[in-house]
């Protein structure tokens, strides 16, 4: 490793922890170690450990990095590298370029491109800006490969076109990545050290691949997802996937969806919802066909989670529109499987009819929600019908005290965006609840009660129906058509 002045020679030197073979700025020519041949078994045996772990870095923990720059700046300054390995210098290097892991948490729902000068990594502060050009002198032919490595991480993770260490790090990683033996030649090849068009080539080459993904990996790149440059890449790929293509290309819905949740690997976390918000907004006035919805449904259900249960996380930071398409497709979806429990659940001719009523309500674009609660005789027919399902059922139950209504189950639904309306079973009547009125029974709720949506519990009052004597006209005239 190059020192900033010259020192004494010798193996406490960290520079004599240099590949075996090449000879580092401060060891003499004239020692043994020049004469001694390479271990290839040991080289290949670490190069297979690397193909196999490559994501395996020195651990930092938060209340560890200052005290590495520190020990690094002293050591620096003494020039003294005794116990000192490329290993400890590659945590010294993430924790002087990195910002803090607890700022990262606090930033709401984006990524790390550049912070400020207060809060900012370390190497932003004055006593550690020498410490930079210090790290950047590490990074040569004679460096270690894994050192090499978590700098091309820090640069990717740290990446701002305009910032100097973005500039400085690549062109000192251009110049020395082609003479190892790292995968990321493709990577380089495609520009990924040129920081003024790093992230627009990629985001370009992406939109031709089946699996973007996979393309990303494969030349390189071993965080898909990650912060800094791929942060870029990722608004910039979602940018390019506009309404109307969406709306006219299956392709271009796959590409982008299993981008945000590929098949094999963790859904994207941080700016996911940039691309639900785009596969989505095409839909606000119009529908996929029947397979596409299908899939955008189930892949972004299994990802990110139910939106009608999940209140934090992907789905809280999407767009209003865009949680409305998902929930109206949930809404047919739950009519449809709710009637298919209760076909199986409870026997009566009168089904028939409710479902078409309320799925004829649906396809006209009045129901918006959807929800409904079980009885333990309708769980049990659900999870018999479901099990082949890859996604799980999400409903509530019916947890009502009186004995008489145990047995029923209870289909909720908004109407018209401001009216609840509850469908049941048995002789339960239809209930429609005044415009706007907050004491209505709410959706999503992980129990009911019967008597609460009678109005006898702690649910505001509403007009109730029995189904007969042309019940379907009644209660179409109650909601206004």
């Amino acid at each position: 490793m190059r020192s900033r002045r010259p020192g004494p020679e010798g193996e406490n030197r960290l520079s004599s922890l240099l590949a075996p073979g090449r000879l580092g700025p401060s060891l003499s020519r004239q020692g043994p170690e020049w004469r001694i041949g390479e271990p290839v078994a040991l080289r290949r045996a670490a190069q297979r450990v690397d193909h196999a772990y490559p994501d395996i870095d020195p651990n930092v923990k938060e209340e560890d990095r200052e005290q590495l720059v520190r020990e690094l700046d002293r050591r620096q300054r003494a020039d003294d590298w005794r116990n000192y390995t490329w290993a400890d210098l590659q945590r010294a290097a993430r924790a002087l370029l990195q910002p803090s892991q607890s700022l990262q948490r606090s930033r709401p729902a984006r990524w790390n491109i550049a912070l400020g000068r207060s809060g900012g990594p370390l190497h932003q502060r004055r006593e550690y800006r020498p410490l930079v050009s210090f790290l950047l002198d590490q990074v040569n032919e004679q460096a270690k490969p894994r050192f090499l490595r978590t700098m091309y991480r820090l640069y990717l993770s740290t990446f701002d076109r305009r910032s100097s260490l973005t500039q400085k790090l690549a062109r000192r990683l251009d110049g020395c990545v082609q003479h190892t033996s790292l995968p990321i030649q493709r990577a380089v090849d495609l520009g990924v050290l040129q920081p003024e068009s790093a992230a627009e080539r990629l985001a370009e080459r992406m939109t031709v691949q089946p699996s973007p993904f996979e393309f990303v990996k494969d030349i390189g790149i071993e965080a898909p997802h990650g912060e800094g440059l791929m942060a870029q890449v990722h608004e910039r790929f979602v940018r390019q996937h506009r309404p109307t293509r969406l709306r006219h290309d299956q392709a271009e819905n796959l590409r982008l969806l299993n981008w945000i949740a590929p098949p094999d690997a963790h859904p994207m976390e941080a700016g996911a919802e940039l691309g639900i918000d785009a596969l989505l907004a095409p839909w606000e006035r119009s529908e996929p066909d029947q397979g596409l919805r299908k899939h955008l449904e189930t892949t972004l259900i299994r990802g990110f989670g139910d939106p009608r249960i999940t209140r934090t996380g992907v789905w809280s930071r999407c767009k209003p529109d865009a949680r409305a398409v998902m929930m109206r497709w949930l809404a047919g979806e739950t009519i449809e499987v709710f009637f298919e429990i209760i076909s199986k659940a409870v026997t009566s001719h009168m089904w028939a009819d409710r479902r078409g009523l309320w799925m004829e309500l649906y396809r006209a674009n009045r129901i918006h929600e959807a929800w409904f609660a079980l009885s333990p005789r309708g769980e049990e027919v659900a999870t018999r019908l479901r099990r082949s399902e890859d996604v799980p059922l999400a409903y509530g139950r019916n947890q009502s005290w009186n004995s008489g209504d145990r047995d029923k189950c209870l289909l909720v639904m908004t109407i018209d965006r401001d009216r609840v309306v509850v469908e049941g079973s048995h002789s339960f009547k239809t209930h429609i609840y005044r415009r706007g009125d907050r004491g209505s029974v709410a959706l999503y709720e992980n129990t009911y009660d019967c008597d609460d949506v009678r109005g006898h519990g702690r649910a505001g009052r509403a007009t109730a129906f029995v189904h007969h004597s042309a019940w379907d006209r009644r209660i179409r005239a109650a909601l206004g058509g």
